[in-house]
């Protein structure tokens, strides 16, 4: 089993150094491919994606989306379910109020 919960793509950088949303599919591929290439068949990858939203507006950065499916289409893993989890700590909202 593999589990991790790389830098979220947020719009501001960060001092552990967070990537872009623009560039999050190109960085994370060669490491889902490294771990797909060590991973046992009977194995399991666990990937945690923490949403972002977009700047200045009420929608979400959909990568907790597309990342998990472009690691399915382009590196060979099979997506088996969502997990979610209650977390007090929530992101803050895009909406000003």
């Amino acid at each position: 089993m593999v589990v991790t919960s790389p830098p979220y793509a947020l719009h501001f950088k960060k001092e552990y150094g967070n990537v872009d949303k623009e560039s999050y599919g190109r960085v994370f591929r060669p490491f889902g491919e490294q771990i797909f290439r060590v991973l046992k068949q009977s194995g399991s990858f666990v990937l945690n994606i923490g949403g972002s939203y977009e700047p200045g507006a009420p929608t979400t950065v959909s990568l907790s989306l597309s990342c998990p499916v472009d690691a399915c289409e382009e590196v060979g893993f099979h997506l088996a379910q969502e997990c979610f989890w209650y977390n007090p700590a929530k992101l803050p909202s895009p909406a000003s109020g």
